[in-house]
């Protein structure tokens, strides 16, 4: 089989990217500084600005189909769109960082953030409740499997679960000694978190043990993809 590289895309910005979403082959968001939301809808060649609700640095975008999506970042940022990005606007704040955010239908989402911060909403972020993390550190990635199924990860090395859709979160054991940044299941059980210097973690058991893997790198991994199911840095050095 012939080995497969990345090809490398400019991005026409030269602010920090922290968060990819697609929603197929050609359609998808990229999320940054100062307010940067750029989308695609021909596989990355070109990336158009759109006009976000404010010039806060968003952390994490998510879209549930090709119209509905969100982004969350500094100083509990909060925006929705339901066009396609064409227009953002901004939903109830907590007044904390957010870092990841994620919905199951376009109704129920999550989001995380600092000090063990996590919020949920069942009328697609135009309400927001906090849930009890039982943590004190900073969340930086969560992850739904369905409505009661979900996992968030965070510093100090923090995992957490949930089987009732967030109203109780359990602190799972990691192997790794690095901050963690992203969360991702496949089904129940077998899901992968990557973090500070190069780690990715798999679980074959909906996190209960976790087996350390090597990628190559010692570089910290942002984000996992969820479009092919294996773990990849995000633009360090966005061009």
């Amino acid at each position: 089989m012939a080995e497969q590289t990345g090809l490398k895309q400019s991005s026409g910005t030269n602010q920090f990217l922290h968060s990819v979403e697609a929603v197929s082959r050609d359609t998808a968001w990229i999320a940054g500084d100062n307010g940067i939301i750029l989308k695609t809808t021909n596989g990355g060649v070109n990336w158009i600005p759109q006009i976000a609700a404010n010039s806060r640095r968003n952390y994490s975008i998510h879209f549930e189909d090709h119209n509905t999506g969100w982004v969350v970042g500094i100083f509990s940022n909060i925006q929705k769109t339901t066009n396609g990005g064409a227009n953002w606007t901004l939903q109830n704040e907590i007044g904390r960082d957010l870092y990841s955010v994620y919905f199951t239908d376009h109704s129920t989402g999550w989001a995380v953030g600092d000090w063990g911060t996590i919020i949920k909403t069942t009328n697609g972020g135009l309400n927001w409740s906090e849930k009890i993390s039982g943590s004190n550190y900073a969340l930086r990635s969560v992850y739904f499997a369905d409505n009661n199924t979900g996992w968030a990860a965070g510093n100090n090395r923090t995992i957490l679960k949930t089987t009732n859709g967030g109203e109780d979160w359990v602190r799972m054991i990691d192997n790794s000694s690095l901050p963690l940044f992203s969360v991702h299941f496949v089904n129940d059980n077998i899901g992968w978190i990557t973090g500070g210097g190069g780690a990715i973690l798999m679980t074959t058991n909906g996190g209960s043990n976790w087996t350390q893997q090597f990628g190559g790198t010692t570089r910290t991994l942002f984000q996992l993809t969820s479009r092919i199911q294996t773990p990849a840095g995000l633009l360090d050095n966005p061009v």
